[in-house]
């Protein structure tokens, strides 16, 4: 037997969040600019996300988007996701309209998180043109005629916004969903499962979903973090990919892995 052999441990991204939390709860997992975050924090982050999840009806196959510039929100919404069985999709946030309606509908979200940014694209102002029924939707059961299986917006800010659900309703609504419906929901999701889709730059056609696993993730992020470019738990990478592109999002989770 080769003693030198890699024995790879596949698992969820779910699962994956929560035994590097429980392993390392005070490791820092995560630093942006003006922000650091440890295990314990982001695995904290996204059970939040998938209690409020399920308190809106999102259940193992759903598909939740994020619309989102780089922050520990767009993490803990793919994590989070991922925990009860729904796939994220994330959105470019150079998206104008045509694309943002054409991935939207496409991929049948049913939920999409967004924020409005210091700076850069303003997103709700772009859902709102990209959808003008919001502006006078009922924000707690979407019913639009152009985006007809999407049924929340979710504004990660302190203020909500038409059509939108705010911050606080959304983790009111998870506050009511206890953690046991969350671990039973997490059971049952399969390392060969669905995890994210990912969509193609469009460059020759309009964009294209991309189906990758849990397996499919963590098998990458093992050879990578094992075999291309060793990296153990004491390095830090640092990665100038947004978090729409699968580079940035392999190797967030890589360095999870790790």
């Amino acid at each position: 037997m080769d003693a030198q052999r890699n024995w790879i441990n596949v698992t969820t991204l779910g699962d994956l969040i929560d035994q590097r939390a429980a392993e390392q709860p005070d490791h820092e997992a995560v630093v942006f600019p003006d922000q650091r975050y440890t295990y314990a924090d982001l695995a904290a982050r996204a059970h939040a996300v998938s209690k409020g999840l399920v308190a809106l009806g999102v259940g193992a196959g759903d598909r939740v988007g994020y619309f989102l510039h780089e922050s520990i929100d767009t993490l803990a919404t793919l994590l989070g996701a991922a925990k009860i069985g729904a796939i994220t999709a994330p959105l470019n946030a150079r998206f104008k309209s045509v694309e943002l309606s054409q991935v939207v509908v496409h991929c049948g979200m049913k939920v999409v998180f967004t924020a409005r940014p210091a700076g850069g694209t303003d997103f709700v102002g772009l859902l709102h043109e990209t959808f003008p029924e919001l502006a006078s939707a009922d924000a707690t059961n979407l019913q639009l005629v152009d985006a007809p299986e999407l049924k929340h917006v979710v504004v990660l800010d302190q203020e909500g916004a038409p059509g939108m659900l705010s911050a606080t309703e959304f983790h009111a609504g998870g506050a009511e969903v206890s953690d046991d419906a969350v671990r039973h929901r997490q059971e049952a999701v399969r390392v060969r499962d669905t995890a994210v889709i990912m969509y193609t730059s469009g460059t020759t056609a309009m964009p294209k979903g991309a189906m990758l696993s849990h397996e499919a993730f963590v098998r990458f992020a093992d050879s990578t973090v094992n075999d291309r470019m060793p990296i153990t738990s004491e390095d830090k990478v640092w990665t100038a990919l947004p978090l729409f592109h699968i580079g940035g999002v392999a190797f967030a989770i890589g360095t999870l892995y790790a």
